[in-house]
């Protein structure tokens, strides 16, 4: 959340980084396994290239995401692509868009997670897959009120890429 009160500006840079070990310190309780620390405390929410840099970063070498922890998927998926890895993004992503679980559990981390594998697909220049990803997230909140950000920036994309028959 500390990442999210920064990214809105409402946080500075150095307050950010003051605050974040703490914020982070807060994960290191009895029965909090690391994967739950490494998705909340690094990888859930990440929209920045240094961000998902430091989250690569801090992911232990022999940390496995496990199929089907879809959140802890997608999660490590936007990472991967927004820090340059968009086919293992993709990988990632697509497998946690696999389940209906966070579609109804937690819509938004679900359609930023579509709205990332279409920015992954665009990296690996699969104009069709990210134009599919997009149609995703605006068939679901394309026409929100108040406007969903996901929608208008997933719009955005697919207009700029050209897409054809945009929900």
């Amino acid at each position: 959340m500390l990442r999210a009160v920064r990214d809105a500006g409402l946080l500075s840079g150095a307050e950010y980084a003051r605050r974040a070990p703490e914020e982070r310190a807060r994960l290191n309780q009895p029965g909090v396994d690391w994967l739950d620390k490494w998705v909340f405390g690094f990888a859930y929410n990440v929209e920045r290239e240094a961000d998902a840099v430091e989250a690569l970063t801090a992911k232990p070498p022999d940390l496995e995401i496990p199929r089907g922890a879809w959140l802890a998927e997608v999660a490590a998926g936007q990472v991967e692509a927004i820090a340059g890895h968009p086919a293992r993004g993709i990988t990632l992503l697509t497998s946690g868009l696999l389940s209906c679980d966070g579609l109804w559990s937690l819509p938004r981390a679900y359609l930023r997670a579509k709205l990332y594998l279409g920015r992954a697909n665009e990296l690996t220049g699969d104009k069709a897959a990210a134009c599919a990803a997009y149609a995703g997230v605006l068939e679901r909140w394309g026409k929100a009120k108040p406007r969903s950000t996901t929608a208008s920036e997933a719009r955005s994309r697919a207009t700029k890429l050209g897409c054809a028959s945009l929900p």
